[in-house]
């Protein structure tokens, strides 16, 4: 999209940070150990995503920052899975349930 000039949206936020999720929901996989997907790929990833969001005023949106919370929680990263929690622009009762759903990420 970049190369193609093409600008980035929610959507498009939406959709690649989901897309991080999913992956790391799949690292126990046996074909994700076979193509060595790790938090340390993926992790770094998710984090230059939510600094695009940031940067292009995206990750206040319930549907972003959901994303961004549950993929911070699945990277153990609950210190970030707050600030991007705390940066919605409105929190909701998904919001509080995917937030308590990365505190049971750590955990675990």
């Amino acid at each position: 999209m970049v190369e193609n000039s093409v600008p980035s949206n929610e959507q498009t936020f939406t959709i690649t940070i989901q897309a991080c999720v999913n992956i790391l929901g799949k690292q126990e996989s046996t074909a994700a150990k076979e193509k060595k997907i790790s938090k340390t790929t993926v992790c770094p990833i998710g984090k230059a995503l939510h600094a695009d969001a940031l940067k292009k005023g995206f990750a206040s949106n319930a549907y972003v920052g959901n994303n961004l919370v549950s993929m911070y929680g699945k990277c153990a990263m609950i210190l970030e899975a707050e600030h991007a929690f705390e940066g919605l622009f409105q929190s909701n009762i998904v919001s509080w349930n995917v937030m308590l759903s990365a505190y049971v990420e750590k955990l675990g």
